[in-house]
Parts: C-alpha cells; sequence; structure tokens
C-alpha cells in the first residue's frame, strides 16, 4: 500500500497500480531479480501478481533471512519448487531473491520510489480495482476487511466496499481496517460483528496492536448487518400458542441443529422486552405457561448449542421464533336504549361473526348474518331487535 496521492480514482474507484511482467533471477546466485517485460503469443502480458500466485500455486515457501532482524521485506527470502506455469503462459522462476528485491525491480520499471506491493487490477492504465471486478468475480468471503485510500468514503456510491455486498453468494459486510484496527476476537465467543464495530469506533487505549493509527476516526463504518455472527444456530420452526382455562400451552418444530435444549420467553406486547421464563433448558418441543393470567401475551423461543470453537466453548443461542396468545375470551351484554350492546376482546383485523339462539335446548346455533371486522383490542355489536326476540342466546366466533 503506497501514498494516498497514488492510489485514487475521481470516479470513487480504488486503484492499484501493477507492471506487466514476469521476473527472472539465477536460480544459484544470490542475486537480485531482473525485470523482464513478457508478451505471449497472443499479445497480453503477465502482472506481477499473476506470477506470485503462480508461485504459491508451485509450493512458495517464505521464511527471514535475518531472524534477529525486523521482519519486512527485506528480511524475507522466496523459496519456489516446479514453477511452471500452464502451457498457455510460460514459465517463471524466482530462486533465493528477497521479496522486496521483487517489488523493488517492478516499481524501477515504471518509476516509482520505495517499496509499493500491489495487486488485483485490470483495468485502465494503472490496472484499477473496481468495484464490478469484486462482483464479477464473486469474491468468496463472507467477512471482508480491505484498506486502501478513499475507501473510508463509505456513503460515495461507488465505494468499493459496497460491491461486497453484492457479490452473488457470500459476502454479507465489509470495513475499511488498518487505520485505526479492527477488533473482532469477540465473535469467535458468540457475539456479533456489531459489537466489535463498536468497541472499534470508541476504542483508544483499550486494545493496542503495534502502531494503531487514526483510532475513533470519523469514517469508522460497517458495511452489513451489524447482527451478524460466526456461528449462527438454526432456531426451532412452527411454534403454536393454545390458550386453556388457566394457562398457555406452547408447541413448537425441533431445530435442525444438534442442541441442547430450547429456552422460552414472554412480553406482554410483540416488541418486547421479554422476560425469560425457563431457569433451565427444555429438552422437548412442548411447554405450559401455568402462571399465564387472562392477558394477552407474545412469547418467544429459541434453541441453545453448545458451540465450541477454536476460542473455547460458550452456549450458543438461536433467533428467537415468536407467537401471541390471545387474551382469554369474555363476553359482555348491556341493555341499552331496547337494544343490547354485545363487547368482546378480539385482534385487529379478526372477523367475528355473530351466533344466537332463542333457547338452550335449541341444537345448533342460528348465523345471525352480521360480520364485525375488529380495529383494536375491544369489539361491539348491538342487537336492535329485542321487541320482537324477548329471549335470545349470544355466540361470538371467528371466522
Amino acid at each position: 500500500m503506497g501514498p494516498s496521492s497514488d492510489n485514487r480514482s475521481a470516479h470513487g474507484r480504488s486503484k492499484v497500480r501493477q507492471p506487466w511482467c514476469t521476473i527472472t533471477s539465477n536460480p544459484t546466485a544470490h542475486t537480485s531479480p531482473s525485470l523482464v517485460p513478457r508478451e505471449s503469443a497472443g499479445g497480453t502480458v503477465r502482472t506481477l501478481a499473476k506470477v506470485l500466485a503462480l508461485l504459491t500455486a508451485a509450493m512458495v515457501v517464505v521464511v527471514p533471512i535475518n531472524r534477529t532482524g525486523p521482519r519486512d521485506a527485506h528480511a524475507v527470502t522466496v523459496y519456489t519448487v516446479n514453477t511452471t506455469a500452464d502451457p498457455g503462459t510460460g514459465t517463471c522462476t524466482i530462486a533465493l531473491c528477497t521479496l522486496r528485491d521483487a517489488i523493488d525491480a517492478a516499481n524501477a520499471s515504471i518509476g516509482l520510489p520505495g517499496i509499493w506491493l500491489f495487486a488485483l487490477g485490470t483495468n485502465g492504465q494503472y490496472f484499477d480495482v473496481w468495484s464490478t471486478d469484486v462482483v464479477g468475480e464473486d469474491a468468496h468471503a463472507v467477512f471482508v476487511m480491505l484498506f486502501g485510500s478513499w475507501f473510508g468514503n463509505w456513503d460515495d456510491e461507488d465505494d468499493i466496499m459496497r460491491s461486497v455486498l453484492i457479490t452473488p453468494s457470500l459476502g454479507l459486510a465489509c470495513c475499511m481496517a488498518g487505520r485505526p484496527h479492527w477488533f473482532f476476537h469477540h465473535m469467535g465467543l458468540g457475539e456479533t460483528i456489531g459489537y466489535g464495530t463498536r468497541l472499534t469506533m470508541n476504542n483508544s487505549t483499550l486494545y493496542q496492536n503495534q502502531t494503531n493509527g487514526f483510532p475513533r476516526a470519523v469514517y469508522i463504518a460497517l458495511m452489513g448487518d451489524p447482527t451478524l455472527r460466526m456461528d449462527p444456530v438454526a432456531p426451532p420452526a412452527a411454534l403454536s400458542a393454545n390458550r386453556g382455562t388457566s394457562s398457555v400451552m406452547l408447541r413448537w418444530s425441533a431445530s435442525p441443529d444438534a442442541v441442547l435444549g430450547y429456552h422460552i420467553y414472554r412480553a406482554s406486547v410483540p416488541a418486547g422486552p421479554f422476560s425469560r421464563l425457563t431457569s433451565s433448558l427444555v429438552t422437548g418441543t412442548t411447554f405450559t405457561d401455568a402462571a399465564s393470567s387472562s392477558n394477552a401475551f407474545t412469547y418467544m423461543v429459541r434453541a441453545v448449542k453448545l458451540q465450541t470453537t477454536p476460542s473455547g466453548t460458550y452456549s450458543n443461542a438461536s433467533q428467537g421464533i415468536f407467537v401471541s396468545a390471545p387474551a382469554s375470551f369474555a363476553l359482555r351484554a348491556a341493555e341499552s336504549s331496547h337494544s343490547l350492546v354485545l363487547t368482546w376482546n378480539s385482534q385487529s383485523g379478526t372477523v367475528y361473526r355473530v351466533l344466537t339462539k332463542t333457547n338452550l335446548n335449541q341444537a345448533a346455533w342460528t348465523d345471525s348474518g352480521y360480520r364485525v371486522t375488529a380495529t383494536g383490542t375491544s369489539a361491539s355489536w348491538t342487537d336492535t331487535s329485542l321487541t320482537s326476540n324477548p329471549q335470545r342466546f349470544y355466540k361470538i366466533v371467528s371466522p
């Protein structure tokens, strides 16, 4: 990564310069390599990035030369074995030369000073990396950290970090890391990527790693869903609630994962907050809330798995699955001006039918033909035929 002035694009694209070349050196002498521009019969050339990729495929071993000195590009030797490319692209060999020598030789060919390491680019004079490259090649990574000039301009419509989110398969989150460092190690024990994002935004001295430039920088931002975790657990399914006289029976389908059991939670409104009802895991797929009152409640069930990772083990809870249990049904009647007003607790949007009998000994209820669509938690209907029906019994059903 070089100075930002040489790595910017007026169009929001992130540039990396890369010479087209192959690199050769004396396989027996410890000499710096020479840079040899190379064209194939088809007129195409190979980048240094492709050469290094070839060597990686052909068993590259990188070791420090000076184990007591700084581990930089001067102190690295690249050893290669059988570095023969496929027949369409020829052969390239690097043996016993330092990585910095290879990079310096490449930079010298285009007049760049210092140590620069470039890769990836395939577009334009300076071999830009475009957002369409990331999407078109479908970069196979779920959580991505990038570093480069202008990458922090995350609100630009063509910021390259955004392209990670629209890759066809795996890309879910991306951030600009390095200045400052990001700290995601809590994800190894179940925390979300958003936890690491907030920690990084607020970090000054709590976590330090070598030099940590621009801590609490204004451009720190996460592209993607902050609730994502490394090891999600499949939740249960098909949760249902049946209200009895003084209890609510919950049933659900088991999680497809190998879970230890389930925790059950309850709230008075769907938005929460939820309180856990179970002190220990329920190993089956049913639960009875015997302490439930006649009020309406929303229930949540989460599967719990013993998750084992290189960081240790922890109880890993799934996302919740929800169901609402309506309040116990209560029908009330009140006389008003030669009519009878029926009221009952309801669920908004539910359609109710009014059934009647003139005598309880009748075998069947008669549908009055009236329909009431509830618009809130209480619904009502007025019977204006009391004068012609001195006695009548009512039943409210849905649908």
